[in-house]
Parts: structure tokens; C-alpha cells; sequence
């Protein structure tokens, strides 16, 4: 890193960095100069010398006695472009910080400064992308109170406080992002560069568990206090955005930020090339009555089995989605919000049948192992021979059977419910015949 050590300010390069200067120009703009390609213009305004240069020419140091013009950027990692967690504090009063891309060695300056934006961060909350050309008279601007948006498109993201373990601050930041640059999709996103204030968004799991999705196509999760979330995802990371009121999902009724209500749990918006439509329930309001009209068609010993999903109902909600070309939706639009509820009704009446599969197997199961004797023994070769592989096996005796080859199924009846792999070699004993 450039520091003072007595009068002298140590510069260097190599080891994937380069200490960087900006330094004023006749027209009143700034140069970028590179301490490992500009050493002679650097030493030419601050003086000193290089005291150390490697025969490869890959690394080197040496010092200068003043600044004069120049504004040290700091030594600049040279393997990115983007430096988004390496800002450079320029103005501490102000908050001012830059991230000016530059990458090293055979890469070409002018033409990494002008394919990729300079990024301004201005506070905590605004971020500025904009030509390297267009720096001096931004900073200068912002410097002295004068800044405005000067045509460049702004984008807000609204963020609520939050910690990982409790969200009780209802404080509101805006994220303000002056596109200044020009290109519609700014690459890379702007809020990655204000990473130290989104860590305070994240909508952490509490201890570690997952954060249930409820309606993934509406960004929508509920966290560790049992709250709905809206949230944003920035590079894999969900932040927190605002809190949805239960019953807005529940009673569905209310739109959603961002989407139309078509009618009653059914959302839709307009995008470029087709109708995105949207349609969810909370599972209490249909999943009762569809495993109503399943259980009726078995007999009364499996229907009361089937009639036992029902408490396994939870506050969670279903959603189903489906794209329409515009030419379609347009004048028939009542059409397609039917077909959207009629492909949650699917998929709905799906999961209640797959749900009854499994609890008449498990039935099914559980009166087979009751026909199998406590004392059958059952070797390791038997779960090879049933399927399961030899490690598998090995491993799950050296656990809870050490030292043993064979034991009862009594013993192993223990793991069924939970362990598919000890049900199979107790449903391969019982159909061999052993029993």
C-alpha cells in the first residue's frame, strides 16, 4: 500500500496489485497512472526513484518525496475490473468513495475505461456509475452541493432493516443508483457495490434453518419470526425489501407491488413479449375440500388414513404460473385467469394424490413389518442382496452395530420409519419369503 514513511511515499507493483494515481490534466480531466507503466511520469511529479525492480520486470518498488498533482487511488488489485469490495475513500467529510476499473499487464487502459463504469459510492445509499471522462465534473459537483440526476436514468431500491436473528427496526433505506453511463443494463448490478450496507438486509435463516419460500415467483419468503418478506436478490443473496401483511396473501384480494389484480388470487403484468399471469391460494383455503372428494372415493378404514392429511395443513401457500402471448390475452383476459386457477387446481389435486400414495404405502408397510419376526435374523449380506450398496451398509453398522454382521429385525424395525434404505431390506426379507 502507498504510506508515508518519514517524507517518502513508498510505491510499488507486482503480486497481482499496482498502486494507482489520478492526476489532473490540461482539459481539465483526470489521467490514470499505473506506478508499474508510468513511472517516469510519476517520479516526474512527485520525484524520488524506483529502489527495486525484478529481472522478470513482474515486480518492484521504490518512493516519491511529495503528491504534487496526484491523487493516490491505492494499490488496485489488476485481476478485475470491478473492485466492488475495494472502494477508495477520496473525501472522507463527504463520504465520497470510487472504484475506477483497471486491469493490468497486457490489458488495454483506454479501452477497459471506456467498456466498463466508473463507480461512484456517495454516502451510504447512492451510487453513481458514469465515464471516466465525466469523473472530475461529477465529483466536483458533488462536492460542492450541485449533483442532480443531469439526465442519467435512477433507479430505488427500498430495503427494510433487518438483523439475522430479528427484524424490529422499521426503518426504510433507499438505494439511489444515477446511471450516468448510458447503457440500459448496467453491468455489474449497482447495488453490489454497497455491500457493507446490505449486510444489514439479509434475510438470514434463524440458526441455520431454511427460509420457507411461499411464493417464489412473487420474491416472497417467510423468515425466522413467521413473517411474510418481500424480497430482492442481489448475486444469490436475498435481501429484505418490505413486509407483506398475511392477509394481503390470504385473502387475496390486495395486489402485489409490481402486478395487477386480475381477480381474486391472480396477479398479472405486461412484460415486452407476453402476459406473465400468477395464480396462488393459501393451502387452508382449498387443500380441505380435495382431500374431501379423494377420501370419499375409498373405503372407510383408508378414507379416515386419508382424512389424517388434513392436519398436516400448514399456513403455507401454492402457486402456479403461466405465460400468454399478448395477441391472446388481450380481450379475453377473463379466459386465461380460469386457466391459470385451473392449473393451481392441478397441481394442487397432484400433491394430494401423491400424499395419499405415500400414507397407504406407509400403511402398507407398517403391516408387513408387523408380520415380520422380532427374531428373524438378518445379515449384511441380506441388504446387499436387497439392493443396497456396501458402504452404505458398512457404514450404517459401524454406527449403531459395531463389530457385527448380522442382527434381529426387531433391531432394525427401530430405523424404518426413518431409513428407506433399512425398509428395503426389511420389505426384501418379507417378500423372499423369510418370514
Amino acid at each position: 500500500m502507498a504510506k508515508k514513511m518519514m517524507k517518502k511515499i513508498n510505491v510499488a507493483w507486482g503480486e497481482g496489485g499496482t498502486d494507482l494515481f489520478l492526476n489532473p490534466t490540461e482539459s481539465g480531466s483526470f489521467e490514470l497512472l499505473d506506478y508499474e507503466y508510468d513511472t517516469q511520469k510519476i517520479h516526474s511529479i512527485g520525484g524520488g526513484r524506483v529502489t527495486y525492480e525484478s529481472q522478470s520486470g513482474l515486480t518492484g518498488n521504490g518512493f516519491i518525496n511529495r503528491l504534487g498533482t496526484l491523487i493516490p487511488v491505492g494499490y488496485w488489485r489488476v485481476d478485475t475490473v470491478y473492485h466492488d469490495q475495494y472502494p477508495v475513500s477520496l473525501d472522507k467529510e463527504n463520504d465520497l468513495k470510487v472504484m475506477i476499473p483497471y486491469q493490468t499487464h497486457e490489458s488495454d487502459k483506454d479501452s477497459t475505461l471506456r467498456d466498463y463504469p466508473v463507480v461512484i459510492l456517495w454516502g451510504e445509499d447512492k451510487i453513481v456509475y458514469c465515464k471516466f471522462k465525466q469523473l472530475t465534473k461529477i465529483l466536483k459537483k458533488i462536492l460542492l452541493g450541485e449533483f442532480s440526476e443531469e439526465g442519467g436514468k435512477i433507479l430505488t431500491k427500498k430495503l427494510l432493516r433487518s438483523t439475522p436473528y430479528a427484524r424490529r427496526n422499521p426503518e426504510e433505506v433507499k438505494l439511489q443508483f444515477y446511471n450516468l453511463w448510458g447503457w440500459k443494463r448496467p453491468y455489474p448490478w449497482p447495488w453490489e457495490f454497497t455491500y457493507e450496507l446490505l449486510d444489514a438486509f439479509k434475510l438470514l435463516p434463524r440458526y441455520g434453518s431454511d427460509v420457507n419460500e411461499e411464493i417464489g415467483i412473487l420474491r416472497i419468503a417467510r423468515d425466522a419470526n413467521g413473517d411474510l418478506i418481500r424480497y430482492t436478490s442481489i448475486s444469490g443473496v436475498r435481501y429484505g425489501e418490505e413486509i407483506v401483511p398475511e392477509e394481503v396473501l390470504f385473502n387475496g384480494e390486495t395486489p402485489i407491488r409490481g402486478w395487477e389484480l386480475g381477480k381474486p388470487y391472480t396477479l398479472y403484468r405486461v412484460r415486452n413479449d407476453d402476459v406473465h399471469i400468477v395464480a396462488w391460494t393459501p393451502l387452508r383455503r382449498k387443500l380441505p375440500g380435495i382431500i374431501e372428494s379423494f377420501a370419499r372415493r375409498y373405503p372407510k378404514g383408508e378414507a379416515e388414513l386419508i382424512r389424517g392429511l388434513l392436519e398436516k395443513i400448514d399456513n403455507s401457500y401454492e402457486e402456479y404460473e403461466l405465460s400468454v402471448n399478448k395477441l391472446l390475452f388481450f380481450g379475453d383476459e377473463e379466459k386465461w385467469f380460469k386457466e391459470a386457477q385451473k392449473g393451481l387446481n392441478r397441481k394442487l389435486r397432484k400433491s394430494v394424490a401423491y400424499g395419499i400414495e405415500s400414507v397407504l404405502e406407509d400403511r402398507k408397510n407398517q403391516e408387513i413389518l408387523e408380520e415380520i419376526p422380532d427374531d428373524l435374523v438378518i445379515s449384511i449380506q441380506d441388504s446387499l442382496d436387497a439392493g443396497n450398496c456396501q458402504p452404505g451398509t458398512e457404514a450404517f453398522r459401524d454406527q449403531y452395530f459395531p463389530g457385527k454382521t448380522e442382527t434381529k429385525a426387531g433391531e432394525l424395525k427401530k430405523f424404518a420409519s426413518n431409513n428407506k434404505d433399512v425398509m428395503r431390506v426389511l420389505l426384501y426379507m418379507y417378500h423372499k419369503k423369510a418370514v
